[in-house]
């Protein structure tokens, strides 16, 4: 199936999320929702509210709440987004001016936690206990995984398992629960609740592989930000970390010092991905993405082959195939 087509086909869902949102974006401080509608309806996939709403449906329910609770998932994404820019210092966002360089760090930080909070409070609409706890966890996780990014930063020594835990915990866990929240709205079975979970979380792991390959093989105008970006930020990335591990002695020792300085040149980037390409570190990262989505469909094997079974599975599929 060619990758676009999932996305035309379940066009209604995002449209439908994408109304959603809208009606829940109300502030009565004219700023709080200038600056949520800036970062909101600036574009963004919207993968996460689909995802959940997908999983609910899965698992048969039928209450038609689906649609008004899944912006919490894309509250809470761009809630993060809005801190990370300004933790990194972010030029764009999604093709324009990061919000910050536009409102300033203080409002940015501030409209964040307005996001975070009506994220939390969309989870406590539904009245389930194991949904709101399920969202507070998701929240630490998520922020461990910032920190433990920051630790890593500029660190040839990071390990494939020290990397895998920051993705998970940064971008992972939140797709996780996604899936695994629509179960629970669902009264779904515990089995099939951690089914969708897996599922989620390793598409996760996907997600942010590709995008990390992205920031080596993608143009500005399709990523929606500059690439390089993450090694700007001392983020060691798959790629970079096959790369280290297969590269002889003097082509490592020359990676480690130029992962290791602030800002590297044109040049010195090009030879970056020169070395990355010499070693095949692309395209190890993207058998890895792919190795992680075919598992994830594995995961569904729990369920009948119904309409959304096969949507999670193609979905599984964009993502390993997307340019931005």
């Amino acid at each position: 199936m060619p990758p676009s087509s999932v996305t035309q086909r379940l066009q209604p869902v995002f449209d439908q999320v994408n109304e959603a949102i809208r009606q829940r974006l109300g502030s009565d401080v004219s700023f709080v929702s200038e600056v949520s509608q800036y970062i909101l309806l600036s574009g963004g996939k919207r993968l996460r509210p689909a995802l959940f709403v997908l999983s609910a449906r899965l698992c048969g329910y039928e209450a038609g709440r689906e649609l008004a609770i899944s912006p919490a998932f894309e509250f809470l994404h761009a809630a993060t987004l809005l801190h990370d820019d300004v933790v990194d210092g972010a030029d764009t966002r999604r093709g324009k001016k990061a919000a910050h360089h536009v409102y300033g760090n203080p409002g940015v930080i501030l409209v964040g936690d307005f996001l975070l909070a009506q994220s939390m409070a969309l989870g406590a609409e539904t009245g389930m206990l194991a949904f709101t706890e399920t969202m507070a966890r998701a929240v630490s996780r998520m922020a461990e995984g910032e920190v433990l990014q920051l630790l890593h930063a500029r660190d040839p020594g990071i390990t494939e398992a020290d990397y895998e835990t920051v993705i998970h915990r940064k971008t992972g866990v939140l797709i996780e629960s996604a899936c695994y929240l629509g179960a629970v709205i669902a009264d779904a079975p515990e089995e099939r609740a951690e089914a969708l979970g897996r599922f989620g979380r390793l598409i996760g792991m996907a997600f942010q592989i590709i995008d990390d390959t992205l920031d080596y093989t993608g143009t500005e105008a399709e990523f929606g930000k500059p690439v390089g970006h993450d090694l700007d930020e001392g983020k060691i990335t798959l790629p970079l970390i096959r790369t280290l591990a297969a590269a002889r002695p003097d082509h490592r020792r020359e990676l480690e010092d130029l992962i290791g300085r602030d800002r590297r040149t044109p040049e010195e980037f090009a030879r970056v991905k020169e070395l990355i390409q010499l070693y095949r570190g692309l395209e190890q990262s993207m058998a890895r993405a792919v190795e992680a989505v075919a598992e994830a469909k594995q995961a569904l094997a729990v369920f009948p082959d119904v309409q959304e079974r096969r949507d999670l599975a193609d979905l599984g599929d964009y993502i390993v195939t997307r340019r931005k």
